[in-house]
This record gives structure tokens, C-alpha cells and sequence, in this order.
């Protein structure tokens, strides 16, 4: 006897099976590699949804070992549905910020950890593993940008003052916000983790006018995080490449305003960019104690918050490294 799946309309007819929850990886992985049948198609859609409905419950999560080994599932099965649904826009934005937020909590903690203990060898291999998926969430969120316009390239090939009228004119909407943050953080980040390579390092003002383009829509986007990395760029640079103490240190106290210094990543890159490059080391101390002792449980920011103590402990115990004398 069959009973039939029905999905938005369509009839899908499939066998009477139960199946455990840790069939449905493989399940994921099946609907990825299947050909483009009409039930397939309709099935990666949704659950290509299904995944962007539920993303905020990574956020949720509380444990990181755990967390790590989930965001790297994640990324394969998103990678997979995106083969057949190219061009839906949510999960696009949703592979973009899996490169890049385990990138940034879980390879770049590894490669950090390496380099305390003096494993050369494995910081430089966390290193390669970061810049290539931070490459990859660049030519994700690129790919994304060009979906919604195509003169993309024409923009980027014209500088940085044609790139900002492409931008102001293209993207007017608060909702564009998302894709414009997260690009330009995926650009910006490949940028930091691989400084030596300058045809990486020629984007970093396209990097910027993305976040701020993002700012000027909705500066509370995951948690004023457009003020953050502005914060970080104008901090963390020095005047000849960009770099504005002030401007920077605006951006900081405007995130930890919105956030109510709940999200404490604002201020873990508050103490190691604006901080260290001014020399203040008392600064620096503060901001890393408030997130090391912070009991805060604000369920958007629970991961996070838990990747920023982890990180501040590490750099507190740096601090003679880190904050210029």
C-alpha cells in the first residue's frame, strides 16, 4: 500500500516508511545528488526553507564542540540543495553566513589555539582552511549579489566611487541589508586572515562600502553587526589605509547601545581592534573581563556569546602581545 507526499500542490507518491532522525543527513544528501525531477525540485525547496526557518536555532544552541561538528554538516547539506535551487535567494544567504561563521568560531579559534602552543605547521593549515572558506562565502554572496543585479562586475571594475552609486542606487531596501552585511564581511575576512596576498587585499573598500551600505538600511542587523566590522576596519587600520580612531570608537559605543552589551562580540573586537591599536591597555582589560565574566543568556547571541568568552580568556592571557606600548 503507498500513501502520497503532497507539496504545495503536488502529488508525490512514496512508500509507507518510518524513518529515525539520523537517517535525515542521508536523506539531505540523497535529494542533493537526485536528478532534477519535479517531486526533487519541489522537495529541495522546501527544504531549503525549512533550513532558513530554523537558523535561529543554531544561534540558540549553547555548547561549541557540538555546534562545530553541526555547522560543518550544514554547510555540505546547503551546498547540496543549492545545486538544485540556485537562485533561492534566502538560502544563499544562509550558505554565505555558514562559510563565514564557522570560519570565524571554529577555524579560526583552532588556527589561534595553534599558534599559543607554537604548532606552526597546524596554524598555517587552519589558516588555508579559513581563507578557502572565506573564499568560498565570497563567491557565494557575489554569485547572490549578481542574481539581484547584474552590474555587479561593471561597478567593481569601475572603483570605489562608481561601486558606491551601484550600491546606493541598487539596493534601497532594508531587507538588503542581510546579503550586503554578510558579503562584505566574507570579503573583509578573507582579507584579514590572508594579508599577504594583495589581490585579495585591492577589495578591501568594496568590502567596507558593502558593510556600510548595510549600516545606512538597518544598522541593527544581527545585532548591529554592520557598527561592529566597521568598527574593526576603521580600529584596526591605521590612518594611510583607512583607518579612523574616532570613527571607529562611534561604531563601537553606537553597537553596544543597540545590543544593551548583550551580544559581547561587540566587545571582544572593541578591546582587540580600537583598544590594542591605541594602546589602551585598561580599555583592553575592561571590555575582555566584561565578557569573560558576563552571565548573560540572550538566546539570539548564546553561541556567539560563547565563542567570545572563549576568546577573550585566550586574549587577556595575550595582553602584552596584543595592546600597542
Amino acid at each position: 500500500m503507498r500513501r502520497f507526499w503532497i507539496l504545495r500542490g503536488v502529488v508525490c507518491s512514496r512508500p509507507r516508511r518510518h524513518f529515525s532522525a539520523a537517517v535525515a543527513p542521508v536523506l539531505a544528501a540523497l535529494v542533493a545528488a537526485a536528478p532534477l525531477s519535479g517531486c526533487v525540485s519541489i522537495a529541495a525547496g522546501t527544504t531549503a526553507d525549512v533550513f532558513v526557518a530554523a537558523s535561529p536555532g543554531f544561534d540558540e544552541f549553547f555548547e561549541l564542540d557540538t555546534a562545530e561538528m553541526a555547522a560543518a554538516a550544514a554547510i555540505v547539506q546547503l551546498e547540496g540543495i543549492r545545486r538544485l535551487k540556485p537562485t533561492h535567494e534566502d538560502l544563499l544567504l544562509q550558505l554565505v553566513r555558514a562559510y563565514v561563521a564557522f570560519a570565524f568560531a571554529f577555524v579560526e579559534e583552532r588556527m589561534e589555539a595553534a599558534a599559543e602552543r607554537g604548532d606552526t605547521a597546524e596554524e598555517e593549515h587552519q589558516r588555508r582552511r579559513a581563507i578557502q572558506l572565506y573564499s568560498r562565502g565570497r563567491a557565494v554572496a557575489l554569485y547572490a549579489l549578481r542574481l539581484q543585479d547584474d552590474g555587479l562586475d561593471e561597478a567593481m571594475r569601475g572603483g570605489e566611487g562608481p561601486f558606491v552609486r551601484w550600491l546606493r542606487e541598487e539596493f534601497d531596501d532594508e531587507e538588503d541589508a542581510a546579503i550586503l552585511f554578510w558579503a562584505g564581511y566574507a570579503i573583509g575576512a578573507r582579507i584579514n586572515i590572508n594579508r599577504d596576498d594583495v589581490s585579495a587585499a585591492v577589495e578591501f573598500p568594496y568590502a567596507r562600502a558593502l558593510v556600510q551600505r548595510s549600516v545606512e538600511l538597518d544598522e541593527r542587523y544581527y545585532h548591529a553587526g554592520g557598527h561592529v566590522l566597521l568598527g574593526s576596519i576603521y580600529g584596526e587600520f591605521g590612518e594611510a589605509v583607512g583607518g579612523n580612531p574616532a570613527l571607529s570608537r562611534q561604531h563601537f559605543e553606537r553597537a553596544l547601545q543597540i545590543t544593551r552589551r548583550r551580544t559581547l562580540l561587540v566587545q571582544l573586537q572593541y578591546a582587540t581592534t580600537y583598544a590594542a591599536s591605541q594602546g589602551n591597555r585598561q580599555l583592553f582589560e575592561q571590555l575582555l573581563r566584561e565578557v569573560i565574566d558576563s552571565r548573560v543568556d540572550e538566546p539570539s547571541s548564546r553561541l556567539a556569546n560563547r565563542v567570545a568568552q572563549r576568546r577573550a580568556a585566550r586574549y587577556l592571557r595575550q595582553i602584552d602581545e596584543r595592546v600597542l606600548q
